[in-house]
């Protein structure tokens, strides 16, 4: 007596994973009679908490003194509390697009043994 199976045994699934590109908003803050203090471009949600409101900011601009503009590129986690807050969707920088489609550089392999005759 045997056994019949239906079906390829050697077909194999692969199943790629991609997350979903990560939403920007552009969060700005101002003074009571509306002048902008600062603006941020957050990478992700911007979360309210008790203290503020919470985000990852891959940028940031500041108004007073003078203007003055950071990056992050891995991003930064920050509380902002403020007396007016809006934010709103925005797009990717165009700043970290370029900087994501630069290639890596290769090294090069790295050495097994370190020889002492080559390093100092």
């Amino acid at each position: 007596m045997g056994l019949l199976l239906a079906g390829c045994c050697c077909e194999r699934r692969v199943v790629l994973v991609v997350p979903p590109p990560a939403p920007y908003s552009r969060v700005v803050t101002s003074d009571f009679e509306g002048r902008p203090i600062a603006e941020y471009i957050a990478e992700g949600p911007v979360c309210e908490t008790e203290c503020g409101f919470r985000f990852r900011a891959v940028e940031r601009r500041i108004f007073r003194p003078c203007v003055l503009e950071f990056r992050y590129p891995l991003g930064r986690p920050v509380t902002v509390a403020a007396p007016n807050l809006v934010a709103t969707p925005s797009c990717k920088p165009c700043w970290l697009v370029a900087l994501d489609a630069r290639p890596v550089q290769d090294c090069g392999p790295a050495p097994s043994i370190i020889d002492k005759t080559t390093y100092y």
